[in-house]
């Protein structure tokens, strides 16, 4: 084996550990891009499903809010039919009533 065979030999391997080198550099490349999309959606989905849950939250709260008025309303609408008096309270919650509907 001369000097110059040894020499394309050692160019040969070195090529190879190149291209093996490259190709692995490519394909983890590629396995982290579709890790880190998958990544994305998740977020995007989390994220999502965390605005759907402030917007249950506040119709929660909305729809807590008019039972309370309608109740009041019902109370004060069988006081009035029981007693024949009571108009202030019919009168205080028309008025809760009138204000919760003006505000929604």
């Amino acid at each position: 084996m001369g000097f110059e065979e040894i020499k394309n030999f050692i160019l040969v391997l070195l090529a190879l550990c190149g291209a093996v080198i490259t190709m692995g550099g490519a394909i983890n490349l590629l396995l982290n891009w579709k890790k880190q999309s998958k990544v994305v959606q998740h977020e995007k989905i989390i994220s999502n499903h965390e605005e759907r849950l402030k917007d249950l939250e506040r119709d929660k709260k909305e729809k807590e809010g008019f039972t309370k008025v309608m109740c009041n309303s019902m109370l004060a609408l069988l006081n009035h039919n029981i007693n024949g008096n009571s108009k202030d309270k019919l009168e205080k919650a028309k008025e809760e009533l009138q204000d919760f509907l003006i505000s929604k």
